[in-house]
């Protein structure tokens, strides 16, 4: 087992508050059942945003946020680090130091774009510990988490709500707040959700952790 990236999307309200609409959690437990139904159907799985943004690579991580693996000094990472300050309820618990998550980062999707279309020097550079992870692998694969997360927007089975509350109860439950919300609570979460301001590089934001 290494260290796996534990991430939350948030999107913005007019009222300039941030909501998370998708977390890795909550994706991985509509994946766990289309998995259920499509009798473990490995090659969608394998070509899935959910898959794409989570995959394991070290490099990666490095380059999204302070995540040190190895002795990269005098890199640049794309993620300002911490939490924001105003970062929803649910992004906070999910992305908890209780939880054994390190190296917590966050960027909007502008700051993302704007380091993937100026390909900087210091971000993709090549390090001598690792040949095989040259610029333009680096850059294909940031690309490719980039995508993911748009693609993860655009699906509302994954982000079609604004989510409250820990993403498990002590019994193990999920998103026990959910759960037991009553209908009033759930219709109103649901018109927050409708007016959230149009998805562009500035009004979503991915917040980026990692466990031990």
């Amino acid at each position: 087992m290494g260290t796996d990236i534990h991430w939350v999307l948030e999107r913005q309200h007019p009222d300039q508050m941030w909501h998370a609409v998708a977390s890795k959690t909550k994706v991985g437990q509509s994946v766990e059942a289309h998995l259920l139904i499509k009798q473990m159907d490995h090659e969608w799985y394998a070509k899935a945003p959910e898959r794409q943004l989570g995959i394991r690579d070290y490099d990666v991580f490095e380059i999204l946020s302070g995540a040190q693996f190895n002795d990269k000094s005098g890199q640049l990472q794309i993620a300002h680090p911490g939490l924001p300050e105003n970062a929803s309820d649910h992004a906070k618990l999910e992305l908890s130091a209780e939880d054994d998550i390190h190296s917590v980062g966050h960027f909007d999707l502008a700051r993302f774009r704007y380091f993937l279309e100026r390909g900087n020097d210091n971000i993709f550079k090549q390090w001598d510990d690792d040949p095989t992870a040259t610029p333009e692998v680096l850059h294909s694969e940031l690309r490719r988490r980039f995508e993911a997360v748009l693609a993860l927007l655009d699906d509302s089975n994954h982000a079609g709500e604004i989510l409250i509350g820990p993403a498990r109860a002590d019994d193990l439950t999920p998103f026990p707040t959910l759960k037991d919300e009553s209908n009033h609570a759930r219709l109103l979460r649901q018109r927050c959700f409708n007016t959230l301001l149009p998805i562009c590089d500035a009004t979503v934001r991915v917040l980026i952790g990692y466990d031990n």
